[in-house]
């Protein structure tokens, strides 16, 4: 470029065009620019928040994997209790499976809360209708084994 001072009036209306056009352009790009910048802000405050988001729920997962594992280990701990316990019954009821010894356990189920010959008397009754051998649910033994209970009652409340 020449010298402005030295410079024609065209030149200097070709460089006042050239200097508008410059401007334009630079204020266009300024705010092509700023555009972009508050774009960016604005993923940079959701990109945030959404960081915050993401913290919280991961302290709740955390939170809840916890709550799981803890009862999870509580049902652990119990079904290690009930399988010791039904070890323990399995055990009693093979401790218990000796001749005649079952029979005088379920009797005294039968005449359990019995202590009068009026009592004796009716829940015997009622025993028979239930368990006798032409009853769907009877049961020759059981009826034996209520009878010799009842009669065993039956002596100690006479005397």
């Amino acid at each position: 470029m020449h010298d402005i001072e030295n410079a024609s009036a065209e030149e200097l209306n070709q460089i006042k065009t050239w200097l508008f056009k410059e401007n334009i352009r630079i204020e266009s790009e300024k705010e092509q620019l700023n555009q972009q910048m508050r774009v960016i802000r604005e993923q940079g405050s959701r990109n945030e928040l959404e960081s915050k988001q993401l913290e919280r729920e991961k302290v709740l997962f955390r939170h809840k994997w916890e709550i799981l594992e803890s009862a999870y280990r509580d049902l652990h701990e119990e079904q290690k209790k009930f399988e010791i316990e039904k070890q323990q019954l399995i055990g009693r009821r093979n401790e218990y499976s000796y001749p005649g010894y079952q029979n005088m356990t379920a009797a005294g189920v039968f005449f359990k809360g019995v202590n009068n010959p009026l009592a004796l008397k009716k829940r015997y009754k009622d025993l028979i209708k239930i368990f006798h051998p032409d009853n769907v649910a009877g049961d020759n033994d059981t009826v034996q084994l209520i009878n010799r209970e009842y009669c065993t009652l039956r002596d100690v409340y006479q005397t």
